[in-house]
Parts: C-alpha cells; structure tokens; sequence
C-alpha cells in the first residue's frame, strides 16, 4: 500500500526525554511553513504541554545529535516508523578530492530503516539524494520545484 501522506518527526530534547513531535503531510506545506511548525512544536514539547495527535503517525524520523557533540551514532526506529535519519557533528577531516588530501568539512550520517518497509536499494538512494542536496544547498530549492 502507497503512503499518500508524509508525516515527518523531529526529535526535541526536553527535561524529559526524547520526545518526538511529527510535521503532518508535510509534502503539502512549504519550507517556511514547516520550520514554523517544527518551532511551534518544539516549543510545545519542552513546555509539556504537546498533545498526544502531535506525537503520533509520524513514519520517518531525523535526528541531530551533533548538537550535543556526538559525531556518529546509530539511531533507533520509533515503531511503527519506517526509518530514521541521524546526523552528527560538522567537522574537520581529511578528503580526498581530485586526487589530493585536502581539509573538508564532514557531517556523518546514519540512515536506519525497516527492511520490511524499505528496500535496501531505494534507502541508498534516498541517502545518496540527501548527501547530494546537503552538499549543495542551492540545489534543494530547484530540487522542490
């Protein structure tokens, strides 16, 4: 069965807990909109006051927990989620480009899915789109279009 709807969670970091707050149809709202509600909600959530259709139905999750310094980790899925998406700390490692060891800025990734809901194949390609995109930030725009 095809999803029509994209229910994204966000996880927020409140004196409780993890608690994951989800941007409903999200594929209908714009960039703007959907900051708006990840600032709405995450606020809601740190003043305990998120209601419970706010936490719920969500199928894909992203995570940073490179803001309290972590460079790699490994998420968990919040069931019934299909996937989660965790990105860790921005920093300054070797790369090769062009043949040279150059300094580059690095942000590990870690994408964990359901091999039941998601084949192997199209979450590589999904994280392959998403490295791409957050490589190139001009290009999410014309990538929206």
């Amino acid at each position: 069965e095809l999803i029509s709807d994209i229910n994204i969670c966000f996880a927020v970091n409140t004196e409780q807990g993890l608690i994951v707050p989800v941007i409903k149809k999200a594929q209908a709202q714009t960039l703007n909109e959907i900051q708006e509600k990840i600032n709405k909600l995450s606020q809601r959530a740190r003043g305990k006051n998120i209601e419970i259709n706010e936490i719920t139905g969500g199928s894909f999750t992203i995570t940073n927990y490179g803001t309290y310094g972590g460079t790699y980790g490994t998420p968990m899925i919040l069931p019934p989620q299909a996937a989660i998406l965790g990105t860790g700390r921005i920093h300054k490692a070797p790369a090769v480009i062009n043949e040279t060891i150059v300094p580059a800025s690095i942000l590990p990734v870690s994408l964990v899915f359901d091999h039941r809901v998601v084949d192997g194949a199209y979450a590589a390609g999904f994280l392959n789109l998403f490295l791409s995109l957050i490589s190139h930030p001009h290009r999410i725009l014309t990538y929206l279009v």
